[in-house]
């Protein structure tokens, strides 16, 4: 999460599998795309923004991915990548694969995590899958 504050802000969240903001002025949640700056409450009318993203959502996508359920896809601000993993082993949501892994190596590195945004470990191979060509969206770095 960035450390930035801006009023009349509004955070983005991710709810069962979707990105979506909290409209300010009545009780509708819209769906918006990764980065988008602000939108419009097809509601009300009401102008939404700016619209604060978490640093990395393509890291927080490819984490919230191997739940089964998509209707269990979800992040709050405030939550790191590394509460969504350990809520994921919890769960039992881990790749069969990675535990053969850990059993041939020894150990496996899941994820490195630098300033809220995913620098390496297995996870980034199915982050950039999930992301595609997307441009990063990286706010208060």
């Amino acid at each position: 999460m960035t450390d930035l504050l801006v009023s009349g802000a509004i955070q983005a969240r991710h709810n069962w599998n979707r990105w979506v903001v909290d409209c300010g002025n009545c009780p509708s949640a819209l769906t918006v795309p990764p980065g988008t700056p602000h939108t419009q409450c097809w509601d009300c009318g009401f102008l939404i923004g700016p619209i604060v993203w978490p640093r990395d959502p393509d890291g927080i996508v490819a984490i919230l991915s191997y739940r089964p359920d998509p209707n269990t896809r979800n992040w709050d601000p405030g939550e790191t990548m590394e509460d969504l993993l350990a809520q994921n082993a919890e769960a039992g949501d881990i790749p069969a694969e990675w535990l053969e892994l850990k059993n041939t190596h020894g150990q496996l590195v899941v994820m490195d995590v630098v300033d809220g945004f995913m620098t390496g470990g297995v996870l980034m191979e199915r982050r950039a899958l999930l992301a595609g060509d997307r441009p990063q969206h990286v706010i208060g770095a």
